[in-house]
């Protein structure tokens, strides 16, 4: 917490592991800004419905990321349509929408989703199918980090592109890719980002050079 200027929640953490759930209780109750995570990443699926419920009703969240569909536009915007009809009137949280998509024009109708929605935030993650297609490359993670630099430079570009909605980078492939973003003339609509880089890198003892 020293370091880092709001705290992260995986939902699927929090409903298996005491400790881990009453250090974010306890940083609630501190006031701390807290993001919570569906975990759609970590598990076959995203943790919705009334499971999810609860934990937004006992955490108390700043930030609510509405369950998603990895690489999947149209099952992502259904979830979130679904999601939000039966409990956006009991969540006191702004919401997060996840974009998604198979290439350029499903992750942009996403987005523009989103914007109808009138979503607080937008989140931009890290691996998609359509970073691969747009920069096919033999390394993975460079495929992933610069098809997401020029995902967000080419929505960034669009007519319907809106810089008072801010964005949430979700997780990296390579840390090197946020110095990207530090020019805030350029990239202010960036708000926040989250990764364990940093995290595993310490667990393997690697340093970045």
């Amino acid at each position: 917490q020293k370091e880092t200027d709001y705290d992260y929640c995986l939902v699927n953490l929090y409903l298996e592991n005491e400790a881990y759930r009453n250090y974010f209780l306890e940083a609630s109750q501190q006031g701390r800004e807290i993001i919570l995570d569906n975990a759609a990443f970590e598990l076959p699926e995203a943790i919705s419905g009334e499971v999810y419920l609860s934990v937004i009703k006992a955490l108390k969240p700043n930030y609510v990321i509405i369950p998603d569909v990895l690489g999947d536009s149209i099952k992502t915007i259904t979830s979130c349509m679904e999601f939000l009809s039966q409990y956006k009137d009991q969540i006191d949280a702004k919401l997060i929408g996840v974009v998604h998509g198979d290439n350029y024009c499903s992750l942009a109708q996403c987005y523009r989703w989103y914007q109808y929605l009138k979503i607080d935030k937008i989140a931009i993650p890290f691996h998609s199918p359509a970073y691969l297609k747009s920069h096919p490359s033999d390394n993975l993670l460079a495929s992933q980090s610069n098809g997401r630099r020029k995902f967000i430079d080419r929505l960034s570009k669009e007519e319907f592109f809106n810089s008072e909605i801010p964005l949430h980078l979700l997780g990296c492939s390579v840390m090197s890719e946020f110095s990207t973003y530090a020019n805030r003339e350029r990239y202010g609509y960036i708000e926040s980002l989250d990764t364990s880089n940093p995290i595993v890198a310490g667990l393997k003892n690697f340093r970045y050079n």
